[in-house]
């Protein structure tokens, strides 16, 4: 994925996908599965898909188009908003990847909702791309991620397994019919469909729905949407929600987290399809919502419980708070939950992750609380500050994102009365001596440093705090090496074999990119002259400090910054880290989000939302995921798979956005390998629109195209389940670049207008038939061959192909054994980036 101003991002995992590397728009510019859900970073496995299950609710999710939300509403909504979104439309690309650029949203902004779907998707769904970098103090909390470990392309897998084990297993059997007590009305659900259902029958069907149907409620259509999601159904469930929560004593018997859940997919629906004519719900749904956060937060056994069944509840229920925009009303609840911590959570991760959701809740999505008492908020204040005091330990643990976005929240209200303020720096005063950049309580004190610095500026100088970010970044960032005049790194630590290797995989990615794109190492014009490369040590240094360094988001897999790449001076920069989960050294998602760069700097003219408006997902991200395998020179088993059951036509994949990751990666992966191998004229005439930005006539190319090479793709696609069948023809090996004998292809042949470019092979024994054809590239080649012992031209040859462009073919039947025959290109026209094949 990729997070890239150009997407060129987007291009996440993240990812944004839900994985994998992100891109951005840079200053600017990939998720992974995190592997700090619970316990050491070699156990989440375990965590995630054994009996200690994750809790749903607090994940939150990312829209259809990649960026998280529920748990995770805050960040999705900020990067979303502070950029396109990732709309995995967004101009950052994070990997999942992404792009970055100017000023943060402002706080006093009106943001959107921000429900979240499935949790599969927040946890695996990390930003691929991002518009525009935030600043520090507008970056979200940390929320609960799992997407650092998921590799680009996979992100499905792991959401799929993750949707098959959430849900309790009493629940499961019970929609399953595998319990007495289910309802004989069962089977008629089995179908998953919620639309035209209402009242009674909606919440019926809501109980007999597993965990995969209950997640598919977010990926409704609009229509669909809108038919489930009246504001009559919003009542229905939220009085459903009421009736529950008054009689809730600590588990799901009563599917109450399941109405929940649905509950929040109704909001998630209105905000994403707030600008396609999803209408508002009526006056009638708040005071319905609020009234059933009500009951659940004035059960005695709400506050008093403390486990991890109970807190997948809860979860689901801090998580509405944001979804409806209620914070303020539940803030002394908030406030109860943060003081109840103690070191018993660490054996309980769900109740950790319930302090993480009410530090969501707390944030507000970055806006300002209109109408905060001066009580409230000291005491607020107060209560984060003793628990930084309480909780400093956990800085050293899996738990140290609790204390430093604590450490925000608390800076954050800085911003509110003098009253609030006095008692915030008196708190800030004491702790901020008690952290240091040379040590673990780094981001705790980068967390206070952004808040100040946005709040009180004025009186940064007594705090020690002005001008942080470059002493935070030298402490962190130590080692720079320069791969080229257009390449560098810089690191956290790595050794100087370790640097070697890097500057060799982007190199050789680098090669291997020209070489398929014909590039003639010319950039498109206005665009970034340079990368730089920052590595983290692992996945959770680079949640820990980088999206204070560069404002991305770290749900992903790496991210790639692309910026506005023509202000001069911008740095494009893509941010990964190594994977620790390996032994042996390897930069996570490192080609992917290579090649998004690659793609960026060379074939997509402008900024992401340019080429990202106009339908270009298919290709950004499934050019990058055809090279890097290229490149590891590694079988695509999941694209495969693919291909055998035929999941896409070529005209879906070409309409392809954000949301599936599947079909973003994989279906991608399948897409632009078709049009190389099969269309390359195409692929031409696409990167003659790409280049100079004519994107509008690339969209009616496009549109041309249509479903006319659905049949065509459909039989490759057999070719392609079949394995070795269809592997491109390899590139000739031979010395002299002019032979052409063994089965092989030379490529990127150009030649000007009036001129030839020769070949020749000596015919192999036991060989009749010779076929040499000649393919993409741009300009106008004809192909001509002479098997009578001369080199071929245009005015002496006895084969010939002469058609408009470059598709051209020619078979010799009872070629001369063991004698030389020639060949030649020949240009009508000056021609550039053919491929020549000759097989037998």
């Amino acid at each position: 994925m990729l997070q890239r101003s150009k997407k060129k991002v987007c291009i996440a995992a993240v990812g944004a996908a839900l994985l994998g590397v992100a891109m951005v728009n840079l200053p600017d510019e990939g998720k992974g599965i995190a592997g700090e859900f619970s316990g050491a970073p070699d156990t989440w496995l375990s965590k995630l898909f054994g009996d200690d299950q994750p809790d749903r609710a607090l994940l939150g999710t990312r829209r259809a188009n990649g960026h998280p939300a529920g748990a995770a509403s805050a960040e999705r909504n900020l990067y979303a908003m502070n950029g396109q979104e990732q709309g995995h439309g967004q101009e950052w690309r994070s990997e999942h990847g992404g792009r970055q650029g100017r000023s943060a949203q402002p706080s006093e902004r009106t943001l959107r909702p921000g429900p979240a779907p499935s949790a599969g998707e927040a946890l695996f769904g990390g930003t691929h791309v991002q518009s525009k970098p935030l600043e520090p103090h507008m970056v979200p909390p940390q929320g609960v991620y799992q997407g650092y470990r998921v590799k680009i392309g996979e992100e499905q897998a792991a959401i799929d397994e993750f949707n098959r084990k959430q849900w309790p297993e009493k629940s499961r059997g019970q929609r399953q019919g595998a319990s007495k007590e289910t309802p004989a009305g069962a089977a008629a659900h089995e179908g998953c469909n919620f639309v035209g259902a209402v009242g009674a029958d909606l919440l019926e069907r809501v109980r007999h729905a597993d965990g995969t149907c209950h997640s598919a409620q977010y990926a409704l259509s609009l229509s669909d949407a809108q038919s489930v999601f009246t504001s009559a159904n919003m009542v229905t469930l939220a009085n459903e929600v009421e009736r529950l929560a008054r009689i809730y004593d600590g588990d799901n018997d009563g599917f109450l987290m399941d109405m929940i859940y649905i509950l929040r997919a109704g909001y998630f629906l209105q905000d994403k399809y707030r600008d396609q004519g999803f209408p508002a719900f009526n006056a009638n749904v708040a005071p319905a919502v609020r009234s059933a956060l009500d009951a659940y937060f004035n059960n005695n056994v709400v506050l008093a419980l403390e486990n991890d069944v109970h807190a997948r509840i809860l979860n689901e229920a801090l998580t509405l708070i944001d979804s409806s925009q209620e914070a303020l009303r539940y803030l002394p609840r908030i406030r109860t939950l943060i003081q109840n911590y103690d070191n018993s959570y660490e054996q309980m991760p769900g109740m950790q992750n319930a302090i993480r959701q009410s530090l969501l809740v707390l944030f507000n999505r970055g806006k300002k609380y209109e109408g905060l008492s001066d009580q409230t908020g000291i005491d607020i204040a107060t209560t984060l500050a003793s628990f930084i005091r309480n909780n400093f330990g956990l800085l050293d643990t899996n738990g140290w994102d609790m204390v430093s976005d604590s450490g925000a929240e608390l800076g954050r209200f800085l911003q509110y009365s003098a009253n609030i303020k006095a008692a915030v720096s008196t708190e800030l005063l004491d702790l901020v001596p008690r952290t240091s950049f040379q040590n673990s309580s780094a981001p705790l004190r980068a967390k206070f440093a952004a808040q100040i610095n946005a709040h009180d500026r004025a009186n940064c100088q007594q705090y020690g705090l002005c001008d942080y970010i470059e002493a935070y970044k030298e402490a962190v960032l130590p080692t720079r090496h320069v791969c080229t005049p257009n390449v560098s790194i810089r690191a956290q630590r790595m050794t100087a074999d370790q640097l070697r290797t890097a500057c060799n995989t982007v190199a050789g990615v680098e090669g291997l990119f020209h070489q398929r794109l014909a590039t003639g190492n010319n950039a498109v014009a206005n665009d970034n002259t340079s990368l730089e490369m920052v590595i983290f040590d692992s996945s959770s240094e680079y949640r820990k400090h980088s999206s204070t360094f560069y404002g991305n988001s770290t749900n992903n897999g790496g991210i790639y910054l692309e910026g506005n790449p023509a202000t001069a001076g911008n740095q494009g920069r893509f941010i990964a880290y190594r994977a620790e989960w390996i032994p042996a050294f390897t930069i996570w998602n490192l080609e992917h989000e290579f090649v998004h760069y690659l793609d960026g700097r060379y074939n997509l003219y402008g900024d992401f939302s340019a080429a990202y408006s106009q339908g270009t997902v298919w290709w950004t991200e499934g050019l990058a995921e055809y090279i890097s395998w290229s490149f590891l020179n590694q079988d695509n088993t999941r694209a495969r798979d693919h291909a055998r059951s035929k999941t896409w036509t070529l005209s879906q994949l070409f309409k392809t956005d954000y949301g599936d990751s599947a079909r973003v990666y994989q279906g991608g992966y399948l897409a632009v390998r078709y049009m190389f191998e099969k269309r390359a004229s195409d692929v031409s005439t696409i990167l003659s629109y790409f280049r100079p930005g004519n994107y509008a006539d690339y969209k009616r190319r496009i549109e041309a195209i249509g479903t006319n090479y659905d049949s065509d793709f459909g039989t490759w696609l057999a070719c392609v389940a079949d394995g070795a069948a269809c592997q491109p023809t390899p590139e000739c090996t031979w010395a002299d670049t002019r032979d052409i004998v063994g089965n092989c292809s030379r490529s990127n042949i150009s030649q000007t207008r009036g001129n030839h470019a020769h070949f020749y092979m000596l015919v192999p024994a036991g060989v009749t038939t010779i076929r040499v054809t000649a393919t993409g590239g741009s300009g106008n080649a004809s192909l001509f061959a002479n098997t009578q012992g001369r080199w071929a031209y245009s005015h002496d040859h006895n084969y010939w192909s002469r058609n408009a462009g470059n598709e051209e073919s020619i078979v010799i039947n009872n070629a001369p054994v063991g004698q030389y025959i020639y060949f030649s290109l020949y240009g009508e026209t000056d021609f550039s980036g053919v491929r020549l094949t000759a097989s037998y």
